[in-house]
């Protein structure tokens, strides 16, 4: 892999546990206003629920985070390990 790619792998990877633990803490907030601040009904949670688990099946890839080679968070932006 030349040099360039691995700077927009590790680029690319960093963004990504960015992103996801950033929707982890919106989505749980969004829970928190729908049962404790709003005056929600049934779609309010279904919406939730959709959107979380879209989230959760079709966009994070857990074999990177799960691999048995990952030892600490810098080795999920470590391009040599797949």
């Amino acid at each position: 892999m030349k040099e360039y790619e691995r700077t927009e792998y590790k680029i690319n990877e960093i963004l990504r546990i960015i992103y996801i633990l950033l929707f982890n803490i919106y989505s749980w907030y969004w829970l928190y206003k729908i049962i404790f601040i709003n005056k929600s009904n049934w779609e309010d949670y279904l919406n939730w629920f959709f959107v979380v688990a879209g989230v959760h099946f079709f966009v994070k890839d857990y074999k990177k985070f799960w691999s048995k080679d990952v030892k600490k968070i810098s080795d999920i932006i470590n391009p040599d390990i797949q």
